[in-house]
């Protein structure tokens, strides 16, 4: 009796036992519900908002939108204490959703650091961005002062190179085949290095885009609190936006029509997009991954929407692309046919009005879509034409004065160039 008395009393302990357990699996798996439940209610409270604010924008009203009742939303006073700023971060986010993402660049990394509270994250900043106008301008210059030197010398004289490409495409035998077409040249210029040249345009064209936009994305104000760091700001973006990619949009074309064969323009056209990449590998590879988190999360103003960057952006695209077709062209059908002393006087009559007017025509898209982004008039025209003219003459002496003197060969703004008295 005993024994049966101890059993029974195990066998009711374990009972109570597993009646805890369940009860315990069911009140988490009712937090888990209400955790889930309230997450619902912090994306539809979002979703609202976001319908809210394009409906603001549009000027259409409000469609019916399911309201939820008061039972359904008894969760808003039911939220965790530690959810409270995750929904704070979803409203403050989604009240900025028209804004464009931090772009993952040195220049945009700087820009929004230089206006940080802490003065060693500001210095830092400041530091980085002189490493990122060194580091460009030293490549950009050297890269373009030597496509120029190149065309000089390879035009010396008659490219025997070119020439026998030429000689192929044209059938230099005397048989003739029905089904293959004898001449494949334009001008001249054998019909397959055209087309590729102006294929390597478009996807050079396309790369430059994705940068304007970066650069528009990462454009904040310049009015950083401190006078040198502002005019250090606004100096590398006159050099990064204005300079680097006008001087790109004219020495690519020309390096692509110095190509001998297809092999060498492909070549070419890839060696020429590392340059604009310089900006994304020094953030990737010199910032720390806390840094980079930091900036990246930070919820900054910018000076143009997302739906504006893409419309310069594309502009810019459209332009550049028929620029740099005609450029390549002019190289390739027109110069081709100089040698010499021809050569370099035709070369700088032509490349000094096409750097002016490219550099022209950026600054003032650039201005006018920062400053102005309203209906025209007058007064807003004169005011960009002057700023866009001090930015191309500022741009252009920048290259004479300066990135000659440093580390490009000397090149003259007055004359050609004379190699008579180079090789004896």
């Amino acid at each position: 009796g005993v024994r049966l008395l101890s059993r029974g009393s195990a066998g009711s302990h374990h009972c109570v036992a597993g009646m805890l357990s369940v009860d315990e699996h069911f009140d988490r798996l009712h937090r888990r519900f209400e955790q889930m439940d309230s997450d619902m209610n912090l994306r539809f409270a979002a979703l609202s908002a976001r319908i809210s604010n394009i409906e603001q924008r549009v000027g259409t009203p409000r469609r019916d939108v399911p309201q939820m009742s008061s039972s359904e939303a008894h969760t808003y006073s039911t939220v965790p204490d530690g959810d409270h700023s995750d929904s704070e971060w979803l409203m403050r986010a989604d009240a900025r959703s028209d804004s464009p993402r931090a772009p993952r660049t040195m220049y945009g990394y700087c820009a929004a650091m230089l206006v940080s509270p802490d003065p060693v994250v500001a210095n830092k900043a400041a530091m980085h961005l002189v490493i990122l106008m060194f580091v460009q301008q030293v490549l950009i210059i050297a890269f373009g002062s030597q496509v120029y030197l190149s065309a000089i010398v390879s035009h010396s004289r008659p490219n025997e190179e070119q020439a026998l490409t030429a000689c192929f495409h044209r059938n230099p035998t005397d048989h003739h085949d029905l089904f293959i077409i004898d001449n494949k040249l334009i001008h001249g210029e054998p019909v397959g290095i055209l087309a590729a040249g102006l294929a390597g345009v478009f996807l050079v064209a396309a790369n430059v885009k994705s940068e304007d936009r970066e650069l528009m994305e990462a454009s904040c104000s310049f009015y950083t609190g401190v006078l040198w760091k502002s005019c250090l700001l606004f100096l590398v973006w006159v050099l990064q936006a204005v300079y680097l990619t006008g001087f790109f949009v004219n020495a690519v074309p020309t390096l692509l029509s110095l190509s001998n064969d297809s092999l060498d323009l492909v070549f070419n056209m890839l060696a020429t997009t590392f340059i604009l990449e310089v900006d994304n590998l020094l953030y990737e590879n010199v910032l720390e991954k806390a840094e980079r988190r930091e900036y990246e999360l930070a919820k900054l103003p910018h000076l143009l929407t997302e739906q504006e960057c893409g419309y310069w952006s594309s502009l810019l695209f459209k332009f550049h692309v028929v620029w740099m077709a005609a450029v390549f062209l002019w190289f390739r059908l027109v110069l081709n046919e100089y040698a010499g002393n021809d050569y370099s006087e035709h070369l700088f009559q032509g490349t000094g009005p096409s750097y002016a007017a490219v550099y022209g025509i950026r600054a003032f898209a650039l201005v006018y879509a920062f400053r102005h982004r309203g209906e025209w008039s007058t007064f807003r025209v004169c005011e960009v034409l002057v700023i866009a003219l001090s930015l191309s003459i500022f741009c252009i002496l920048y290259f004479y004065f300066v990135g000659n003197n440093l580390v490009g060969p000397w090149v003259s703004p007055h004359s050609p160039w004379d190699t008579s008295h180079c090789l004896k």
